[in-house]
């Protein structure tokens, strides 16, 4: 595994730093494809972990407020699935929290 650059694979660095090294590697050092690659690689590994728990915390809080509803409540139960999560949501497009929750819906299918 050495061999494709298993230490600079997953390393310990921030999204940011990652992003930052990217850009560096594409303006300074253009055919270094490999770690290029890598970089590009933990950037996108760590994009998707971010945005998974993300929605994970958004689903804990929606199922928090499913859980003090009554069964037959369909209004409160639409209210509660629907409303944005201002702690996690605030800078999110409505598109962007429309496909979240369709993924929920998926999710619990």
């Amino acid at each position: 595994m050495e061999a494709v650059g298993v230490t600079q694979l997953f390393a310990r660095t921030t999204l940011e730093q990652d992003k930052a090294e990217l850009a560096r590697i594409r303006k300074e050092e253009p055919g270094n494809i490999r770690q290029e690659a890598i970089v590009a690689l933990n950037v996108q590994t760590k994009m998707i972990f971010k945005d998974q728990l993300k929605f994970l915390r958004i689903l804990q809080v929606i199922l928090e407020r499913i859980q003090d509803l009554d069964v037959d409540d369909m209004r409160g139960y639409s209210a509660a699935t629907l409303e944005p999560v201002l702690q996690y949501e605030e800078k999110d497009s409505q598109e962007v929290q429309f496909k979240r929750r369709m993924g929920m819906r998926a999710y619990f299918k």
